[in-house]
């Protein structure tokens, strides 16, 4: 379980996140949604580590997170940035070895379970035909992927993402997504992921975390969270929730 209690960060001055607090449940897919600019992606990053607090605390698996070491973190939890940096002379095939780096020790070569946990990432993101090229000569789409495979090849019991399918086409897209919701089911891992795409939030998630202006306006079950008169509140769309092959979803008329 994660626990977020009364979380506050801002930025020169300016509040970006207000006394927040959520638990999310352990093997939970939970989405985070809500409009650009209210908080998503530093919630996330203060969840990983990555920004400063101004208070509140953070406890993963009964433990404060910055009572862990860096190391033990990263075998703990994985977090796939929105936008994926470009690294020279490293190819493909290099960052998602940099996977396996928590579970090195030093000078230390990959074992045998590290090369066939990073061919696995590699196959199932479908990096194999540009797993030797160079990462600042790969389209956004697949530079994405590449990032997803190494985040995936930590093998963490936490993965967090941030926009996965940003830069992504309709196919990839949803062979990301589907390939997250296995994961998540089929090993318990527990998934945090922003997403832009509304109805993508409900087809995958189980969880729920909608935010406005730096606040979580709600917090619970996807089937029973989402409402018209909320889509209105946060997004000001009209709209209808409806059901298709029993799945939520919101008509925009």
């Amino acid at each position: 379980m994660i626990e977020v209690k009364n979380l506050s960060v801002s930025f020169n001055s300016k509040a970006v996140l207000n006394n927040l607090s959520i638990e999310i449940k352990k093997g939970s897919f939970t989405a985070i949604i809500g409009p650009n600019g209210c908080g998503k992606s530093t919630l996330v990053k203060a969840v990983a580590g990555l920004i400063s607090t101004d208070s509140g605390v953070i406890i993963v698996d009964g433990k404060l997170r910055n009572k862990y070491k860096r190391k033990e973190f990263a075998r703990k939890v994985a977090f796939l940035m929105q936008f994926g940096t470009s690294c020279d002379g490293v190819t493909a095939r290099d960052l998602v070895e940099y996977g396996r780096n928590p579970y090195r020790r030093l000078f230390k070569r990959q074992t045998k379970e590290d090369e066939e946990i990073i061919e696995w990432a590699i196959e199932k993101t479908h990096l194999r035909e540009f797993e030797n090229r160079m990462l600042n000569k790969l389209s956004g789409g697949e530079r994405q992927r590449a990032f997803l495979a190494m985040a995936i090849a930590q093998q963490t019991e936490v993965l967090i993402l941030d926009e996965p399918t940003n830069h992504l086409d309709i196919k990839y897209q949803y062979e990301t997504l589907n390939l997250v919701k296995k994961l998540n089911q089929e090993s318990n891992i527990t998934v945090i992921c922003i997403l832009h795409d509304i109805n993508q939030a409900l087809r995958y998630s189980d969880n729920i975390i909608v935010m406005k202006e730096g606040r979580i306006v709600t917090n619970g079950a996807t089937e029973t969270c989402v409402t018209k008169e909320l889509m209105q509140d946060v997004y000001e769309i009209k709209c209808d929730v409806i059901k298709r092959r029993g799945v939520c979803c919101i008509d925009v008329f």
